[in-house]
């Protein structure tokens, strides 16, 4: 973006290589990584801390438990997968995900 940034009163001038726009410039960059990586770090504790107490992120099921026992039971008895998902008007990939996960 070719963005400068001019202190008058600092005597900063990230435009050209004095020493003090040079510091300047790799201070804002490793100000920046480090505020990167904290969001990182708190996004992972945050997940961590979650499975641990048992919650679930994400998307939630479109099946219910219900739902995925009579797919197995269909599945058991024989029944295709596209005619098991046919039942529910579900994709045939959606219903061998519900099973293989419940497995």
């Amino acid at each position: 973006r070719d963005i400068a940034i001019v202190a008058i009163r600092e005597s900063i001038d990230t435009r050209d290589s004095t020493a003090a726009g040079k510091y300047f410039r790799r201070a804002m960059l490793a100000l920046g990584a480090y505020q990167v990586d904290a969001t990182s770090e708190r996004i992972r504790d945050g997940q961590a801390r979650a499975r641990r107490e048992g919650r679930r992120s994400g998307r939630p099921p479109t099946l219910s438990p219900e739902q995925v026992d009579q797919y197995r039971r269909m599945a058991d008895e024989g029944a295709g997968l596209r005619q098991t998902a046919r039942v529910r008007r579900r994709s045939p990939a959606t219903v061998r995900r519900a099973l293989a996960d419940n497995a």
